[in-house]
């Protein structure tokens, strides 16, 4: 950042007897989390309830229904998988019939690099089924 490349070059400049103190000592370097729109917090019961009522029945964006979109909020929910894990899911990823349905993502999206084998409830699973 600016701010780095400034106090890098003030201390030079101390060292080499260019300034006689380093102005820029006190100055703290800016915070990385400053844009609250990214703080990562849980969903609450409460907007739980809100965001399916919020879901108008027919409504399509980006290609999915209000039913088919509340199907991958769930599936976030239940599994705490990323958006981009969750794009990444195809069919053939999708284990939804037998005692312990699961999805699976490939190690190459994965943050950790490791193949992710999520359990999901039977509920969820007969609707992803269903879709």
């Amino acid at each position: 950042s600016v701010i780095t490349a400034v106090r890098t070059f003030c201390r030079w400049c101390v060292r080499n007897g260019h300034l006689a103190a380093d102005p820029t000592a006190t100055v703290d370097k800016p915070s990385t989390r400053t844009d609250r729109r990214i703080e990562r917090r849980m969903l609450l019961p409460g907007e739980w309830t809100w965001l399916k009522v919020a879901l108008v029945d027919g409504e399509v964006k980006n290609g999915q229904t209000s039913a088919e979109r509340l199907l991958m909020y769930r599936l976030a929910i239940e599994t705490g998988l990323r958006s981009s894990e969750l794009r990444s899911l195809t069919r053939g990823a999708l284990h939804l019939s037998g005692k312990e349905p699961h999805v699976v993502v490939r190690a190459n999206v994965t943050k950790n690099g490791q193949t992710a084998k999520q359990y999901i409830s039977d509920p969820l699973a007969a609707g992803l089924a269903a879709v």
